[in-house]
């Protein structure tokens, strides 16, 4: 695809798997650049993954409202970690996500909100 486009430095994707398409994709670009992708692609090194010399940039997920835990899906799950914060777990990563609604508390609304996504209300 970029296959010898040796001033091509920087390159964005989306994908998170590697497939046949990305067959010496990067071969002779530029020696140094950036490599910018989701968590889940595996970071594989060479032509037909990334370069030997670039750094890889982890982009963050784009949050999804309900998804309070950050896995990418809004499930049983996150109302289980809004419960656990409701019962007092004060070290929960997932607080500031478990304000679904917005409204500065984490309460059954919040849940109620996530139930109404898995409903598609």
């Amino acid at each position: 695809m970029f296959n010898g486009c040796s001033k091509l430095s920087k390159v964005e994707v989306n994908f998170t798997e590697w497939s046949y398409a990305t067959y010496s994709w990067l071969n002779n670009v530029a020696a140094t650049g950036e490599f910018i992708c989701p968590s889940s692609l595996p970071q594989k090194r060479g032509t037909s993954n990334i370069p030997a010399g670039w750094t890889i940039t982890v982009k963050a997920p784009a949050h999804i409202t309900g998804d309070v835990n950050g896995d990418g899906d809004v499930d049983v799950v996150d109302i289980n970690c809004i419960i656990d914060i409701m019962l007092g777990s004060t070290d929960s990563p997932y607080r500031n996500a478990a304000d679904v609604n917005g409204d500065g508390a984490v309460d059954i609304v919040d849940i109620n909100c996530i139930i109404q996504i898995l409903l598609g209300e």
